[in-house]
């Protein structure tokens, strides 16, 4: 029987592509006005910066945005002209550009309030248990009215490693009170949920995204749930 459900966050309840298109184009904008970058000149050297920053920071610390735009503005000295590291002054200003224009285009998917409610009416505990900062996944969770409808959080960050690694897997189990065994994990990634899974001997319910088109609506997951259940909804 399934007593917890261990839920990704990032493209399983919400689509991250438009989020991450508008806070892409929030932060060129932003940038542009401060120093005049050339969009050419943007992109290429936030791809840098991003590459750059996940290169060297193999741990959760290596998804925050405030890495990337330190390392893009370092990357802009030069064409900016600067002669000293006053570009990073804007560091945290162009951070708020690109998170604000990102959670201002969160959406949740469809049934997502549903699914969450419905599995905890039938007794289901759910931990949201996702990759990135904690700091930046609680204000998501605040934009979809999520709090009151979960029984635990875990971010990466908290076990210094990223899913698919057992440490976010087993805390979020922990902090649910039930044990690993009796979980379930549901994500939209099989490299990073399903692996993570697979790993820990339990069942796996992959999301449907649009970019990818296979695996289960979340209504769809919610009937699997049932079924195994063998609840009638």
């Amino acid at each position: 029987m399934i007593r917890g459900l261990l839920l990704d966050l990032d493209d399983t309840l919400y689509e991250y592509a438009p989020c991450e298109r508008a806070a892409r184009e929030a932060l060129f904008a932003r940038t542009h006005a401060l120093f005049g970058t050339p969009r050419e000149t943007f992109e290429a050297r936030f791809s840098a910066a991003r590459k750059s920053v996940k290169d060297r920071c193999d741990t959760p610390s290596g998804h925050g945005r405030l890495l990337y735009v330190t390392e893009l503005l370092h990357g802009l000295f030069e064409a900016t002209g600067a002669r000293d590291a006053s570009p990073l002054a804007h560091a945290r200003e162009l951070e708020e550009a690109y998170w604000s224009a990102y959670l201002a285009t969160m959406e949740l998917r469809p049934f997502a309030h549903a699914l969450l409610d419905e599995v905890r009416a039938l007794g289901v505990k759910v931990a949201i248990v996702t990759d990135l900062t904690l700091d930046i996944q609680l204000q998501k969770l605040t934009r979809l009215d999520l709090f009151c409808r979960i029984d635990a959080l875990v971010a990466s960050e908290e076990v210094g490693a990223d899913k698919p690694a057992r440490a976010a897997f087993a805390l979020g189990a922990a902090r649910l009170g039930v044990p690993l065994e009796a979980c379930a994990v549901v994500g939209d990634n099989v490299e990073k949920d399903g692996a993570g899974a697979e790993a820990l001997g339990i069942p796996y319910f992959r999301a449907r995204t649009l970019a990818v088109g296979e695996g289960l609506t979340l209504e769809e997951i919610f009937d699997e749930i049932v079924r195994r259940n063998a609840w009638t909804r």
